[in-house]
Parts: C-alpha cells; structure tokens; sequence
C-alpha cells in the first residue's frame, strides 16, 4: 500500500508539478477526503449519494454513461473523451464524467453541461443499475486494477463501450505500462459482448483479427463551429502581433502546428522548413516529452515556440495560420493516429501538408509529404492553393462530415443495437 500511494505521488508530482501537487493536498485537506486512494468517507458516501439519485430521478433516461477516470475535465487541450462526452449527453443520455482530480478540483458532483456532470465518486456511480461502462484505451495508469471489476462486468452482463484510441504504448504513456493493462485490451477486444470501438484504419484491422461482429471505426473529429468563430480574423492575440507584422513586411506565409510535442514529432522536419527561410513557423502546444528543449528551435528566428493555449482561445490564434501543418515521424504511433488536428485545420478551411501518415492520406485535399523535401515542395504548391474557393469549401465539407456530433451519433447507434 505504502508504494502503491508513493507510485501516485510520483506521478501526480510529474503530471501536475509541485505547484499543482500543493493546491491539491491544500483541496483534499479542506475538503477533508482522501489524497491519492479516491475512496469516499461513509459520511460523503451518504451525502453525495443523494445528490446522485437527485441527478438520475430528475429525467426518465434512456442510458446512464460513466466514464472511467483517466483524464480531468480541465486540462489545456479537450481530447476526444470531452468531445464525445459533451454530444452523447442529451435528453435521452445522462453522462457521468470521472475525473483523476489532478487539476479539477471537484468534490462530489458538478454540471458541466445539459445532462452532463463531473465528478470524482467513481466508486458510487459505478454502482448505478444498468449504467453503461465507457472505457478507453489509454487508461494506462490508475486504473490498471480496473480488470477485475471489468472482467466481472462483462461476466454479469453490463453494456460496456470500449474505445481504442491509439497505440498502447510507453511513449504515449510516458511510464511502463502495467501487464494487466494489456491484459484487459485484450479481453475487451476479443469478447463481443463489448462495444468496441476504434479511430483508425489500423486499430480496427486489430480489431477485425480478434472478433467478427459489435464494433465500428469512429475516426476522431471536429467542433466546426468552435474553430470558425474567428475566421474573419477579428480578433489577432498579442502574442501573434510581431509575428504577423513580420510575416506581411517579408511577404512570407505562416505555416502553423498545434498540438504535442513529442518523441513522435518530425523535429529535423521542422528545422529543414525552416533553413528555407520562406515561412514564420508557429508552434503551439505542450512539451509533452521535453524533447522541444533539445529541438535546436531557439536557433530559428523564424520559429515561434508560444507554449500552450486554451482549447477556448486556440482558434484566435490558429485562423492566422497560412498553412497547417502535421510534421510527424512514420512509426507504430503515427501509423495508428486519428489525429483531431486535422479536422479542426479543415473547419479554419486552411491548406494542410501533413507527413505520410496512413490517416491523413485518406482525405482529398490533405497534401502528403513523402519526404523532407518533398514535404518542403508540399508546402509551396499550398501556399499557391490556399485562396482557392473550390478547394478549401472541400475542406470545410470534409469537416462538417467529422463533427463530434456525428462521431457521438455513431457511438450511440452502436448502443442503441444492443
């Protein structure tokens, strides 16, 4: 028990920084709940279970989710559990989303939305009769235990909806991933008593290998709407000022990324665009890795590192890109990425050159980079097409095809089968 807890300590300490791993001891103090076990006090227990049945008994719904907790609800980018949370809450669908409680700061239960709440009561809301069990593949961590309690839910007949998402793998991870975390992916993928549910043409062949019926491909997708609130560039954030004011003096293009930065990030990619000196690079996102220090990018003055920004404020900023960008080395990561870059760079209906990546190949309008230099080449010929009125409405259709809405309603027709 005594590793155990010091094994979390550790970890919170590296997701969340010492600053994050005090405001939550200082939370869990006054709050008078446990630090790291997410178990309740029996008076909790008693208090939150009201407010549980409140939440269940004010609607007559048709399905109960709950969400495993893998991910807190405020984090910097909102990931496909947030989007598909957000869409399959409805009025026919009550979604209980978990959290870790590294950063939400949540105690008890909190609406996020219509039909939608937060919490951290995983243990009581797991309990709810008939509820629907969502799960992920890149619960790789905290709920590793979680086998037994899903081998026996599958055992006693519960709906769970499985979603692989990516490659399970250490440097998505960022630690050793535990045995029974394989050990569970792979009941789920061959028991077809489980929605299984995959994003990329190379999981679901995974899939394919081990079973025969109850599964569907959902590639990741796109809030359209988010992403073009500032599409006539009303807004330009200080941060981009300089940026822009050099780009236009020079008349060069803004070639823009967001996202993570990471061990399957194209570095040299980037620095070989930028030794052509004909673009302002930026790049925003996490240093997921800490590979972005060892880069060589503080060498470029051409490349614009600007951190992390608010999912909220993140397209104020990118509708300035000129040209989008996927820079991504070809390895058993990439190979297996939906990335939701991609559909958020056709709602903005910007040029998009991305690196071979099996699922960007797939739609027209995505230019491929075979290679360093052809990818350079990519580059040119979208800058030249970016105006094109033909072109980028493709863009926009593609992205309306792979709205979270629809990505939701896919899910649920899956449900709804069973």
């Amino acid at each position: 028990m005594v590793k155990c807890r010091l094994n979390k300590f550790v970890y919170y300490y590296r997701k969340i920084g010492i600053l994050g791993l005090t405001k939550k001891i200082y939370f869990k103090i006054i709050s008078k709940t446990p630090l790291f076990d997410g178990s309740l006090s029996d008076s909790n227990k008693i208090v939150y279970k009201k407010i549980l049945d409140k939440i269940i008994s004010e609607k007559k719904y048709r399905y109960i989710f709950v969400f495993f907790p893998i991910v807190d609800w405020k984090i910097e980018l909102f990931q496909r559990p947030h989007h598909i949370a957000s869409r399959i809450a409805s009025d026919e669908v009550l979604y209980i989303f978990c959290t870790p409680n590294y950063s939400d700061n949540v105690s008890g239960f909190k609406k996020m939305g219509n039909n939608l709440y937060l919490t951290d009561c995983f243990e009581l809301v797991i309990g709810i009769d008939g509820c629907i069990f969502h799960c992920y593949s890149t619960d790789n961590f905290f709920y590793a235990s979680s086998y037994e309690l899903c081998k026996s839910a599958v055992e006693n007949g519960r709906t769970i909806v499985y979603e692989y998402i990516d490659e399970i793998h250490e440097n998505i991870s960022g630690q050793k991933i535990p045995r029974k975390v394989f050990d569970k992916h792979n009941m789920f993928l061959k028991d077809e008593r489980v929605i299984c549910i995959a994003s990329a043409d190379k999981l679901i062949e995974d899939v394919k290998k081990v079973r025969t019926n109850n599964y569907k491909l959902v590639t990741n997708g796109v809030d359209v709407e988010h992403f073009r609130k500032n599409i006539n560039k009303h807004i330009l954030p200080n941060i981009l000022k300089s940026i822009v004011s050099l780009a236009v003096k020079n008349d060069k293009k803004i070639v823009g990324y967001f996202g993570a930065f990471a061990s399957w990030f194209d570095y040299e990619l980037v620095t070989e665009v930028a030794k052509t000196g004909d673009y302002e690079i930026v790049l925003i996102g996490v240093d997921y890795d800490g590979t972005i220090a060892s880069s060589g990018f503080n060498q470029f003055k051409n490349i614009h590192y600007l951190g992390p920004i608010e999912y909220q404020f993140l397209p104020d900023h990118a509708v300035w890109f000129d040209i989008c960008i996927i820079p991504f080395l070809i390895n058993d990561i990439t190979i297996s990425t939906s990335p939701i870059k991609l559909f958020e760079y056709m709602a903005m209906e910007r040029p998009i050159v991305t690196t071979a990546m099996p699922e960007c190949m797939k739609y027209k309008g995505v230019f491929i980079g075979e290679n360093h230099s052809d990818f350079i080449k990519k580059l040119d010929y979208a800058s030249r097409i970016g105006n094109n009125n033909d072109y980028v409405s493709g863009l926009l259709e593609l992205a309306h095809e792979n709205s979270w809405n629809q990505k939701a309603r896919d899910i649920l027709e899956m449900v709804k089968l069973i």
